[in-house]
């Protein structure tokens, strides 16, 4: 009997026997990455499930952990087509877990792109613990990758009464890629955190601990799959009060980023880098206002102010991604942006600005996901860019060799140097593909002697017989 015939015995819908059908089969090759808490999970709920008892006799328990546990599959929305597929496929197990007075922590799985990483994270307290925040209270537990740090999202809770919670680690705009890195990812303490006196003057913040414990994980690899669709358009687009040229667009199942040279990056950047307080009505008017939650906070007249000014540039900045079914999908939540100056199409002060978005209407909680090989066009500023990957430069062709006018012996071809155009910088891998190990790092401007090519990505000598493979899309060869 195979998995679909078993799941006749069950009143699966046939959309719903295809879909556990395709998880139980990406689940399969999962099997060696299975925890102890693992097991604990299949075997809590395993009793008297007839669909759990069929495939098991095809299946191993741990197999079945990515049907078990949805994690990542019910935080995203994965309603567009393919998006389901292309969270199954961007999914990297972690499977880490660290015990400490009876609560454990599991990094379960993660999935990222350049810009972003999510992780999910199993807490489990000691048996019979309600793992729940009082009433009137808020549950904040922290995370750090590095020595950035925030607070971890709850996934909602289908029995809040139980001891075991999962949270959303969400790490927005890192200034490298995590993919392929070996990270140090602490979690805790555990803490409540509530407001007294809330809506007055007096409101007063406090926090508890629940547990004052940090659990560090070291050495995490990040190895999730790169799904990132690169082009390098150089589309001129109308924003703010003129042009501007488009030179980098990536596209992911997570986000969308753009980077913008030239024309009116000028006008965003004087105004950005202006003095907020040289407006008139900047603090003209204040008013004091408590939230609910107990927030003070202090606000002046709105009016156009430098805060107005930057908030309605950046937001005239539309991204988006038509899919090739017309379904479009808005890229409105700022992951992170960056701006300045650089070597660029107006020369060695070229004013630029780049801007991630994730498919979601804010920028916290659940957001969407799309396949980016069912993206038809992304449009910037009402523009239409095909999403097409533009084809890295070819090396030249080395020079015919010398005819000394004395000798027979022919001179060597001269070697084909590229120059590293990545702005975060540039992996060095031991192989050539991204799921190769990160052994160096190349800054942006730095000359390589291109030694051969591969799979899209050049063999390189970069520092006097030290090798290793670099991506073709930011090579430029001379």
């Amino acid at each position: 009997m195979n998995i679909k015939e078993s799941f006749e015995r069950v009143g699966f819908t046939p959309e719903e026997k295809m879909d556990l059908t395709a998880r139980l089969e990406r689940a399969a090759e999962l099997e060696e990455n299975m925890t102890s808490a693992t097991k604990r999970k299949i075997k809590r709920i395993s009793g008297g499930m007839i669909f759990g008892v069929a495939a098991a006799a095809i299946m191993t328990v741990g197999a079945l952990a990515a049907v078990i546990s949805p994690g990542l599959r019910s935080w995203f929305d994965t309603t567009t087509p393919g998006a389901s597929s292309a969270l199954e496929d961007g999914i990297y197990r972690l499977d880490r877990s660290l015990t400490h007075e009876g609560w454990t922590v599991t990094l379960d799985e993660c999935v990222g792109d350049d810009s972003s990483l999510y992780v999910c994270v199993d807490i489990t307290a000691p048996e019979g613990t309600v793992f729940a925040p009082q009433e009137d209270r808020d549950l904040h537990i922290m995370y750090y990758i590095g020595s950035m740090g925030m607070n971890l999202q709850e996934i909602p809770d289908e029995d809040p009464t139980d001891n075991r919670k999962s949270f959303i680690l969400q790490s927005s705009w890192q200034a490298e890629s995590l993919r392929g890195q070996a990270a140090t990812i602490k979690v805790g303490p555990i803490e409540e955190h509530w407001w007294t006196d809330a809506l007055t003057e007096g409101a007063q913040y406090h926090k508890e601990a629940l547990l004052d414990y940090e659990w560090v994980f070291e050495d995490v690899k990040l190895d999730f799959p790169d799904q990132t669709v690169r082009l390098t358009p150089n589309v001129e687009v109308p924003w703010i009060d003129g042009t501007t040229t488009v030179t980098r667009l990536e596209v992911s199942p997570l986000s969308i980023l753009v980077e913008l040279e030239g024309g009116s990056c000028a006008t965003y950047r004087n105004i950005a880098n202006g003095d907020p307080y040289a407006y008139d009505d900047a603090v003209q008017d204040q008013e004091t206002l408590v939230f609910d939650g107990g927030i003070v906070m202090t606000f002046g007249t709105p009016s156009k102010t430098w805060q107005d000014k930057v908030w309605e540039m950046e937001k005239s900045l539309e991204l988006g991604a038509v899919l090739k079914d017309g379904t479009r999908v808005d890229a409105t939540a700022n992951v992170g942006q960056p701006g300045g100056t650089r070597e660029g199409i107006e020369g060695p002060e070229t004013p630029f600005f780049a801007t991630c978005r994730r498919y979601s209407p804010s920028g916290n909680g659940p957001t969407g996901l799309v396949d980016p090989t069912q993206v038809d066009h992304v449009t910037v500023c009402g523009v239409d860019i095909p999403l097409v990957p533009s084809a890295a430069p070819a090396p030249k062709p080395a020079p015919a060799p010398a005819v000394p006018e004395k000798e027979d012996t022919p001179q060597e071809a001269a070697p084909t140097v590229g120059t590293v155009t990545a702005g975060k910088g540039l992996n060095v891998r031991s192989g050539p593909g991204t799921q190769h190990k990160v052994v160096d790092s190349l800054r942006k401007g730095a000359e390589v002697t291109i030694l051969g090519e591969d799979s899209g990505f050049y063999q390189v000598d970069y520092a006097s017989g030290k090798t290793g493979y670099v991506s073709k899309s930011y090579v430029t060869v001379k």
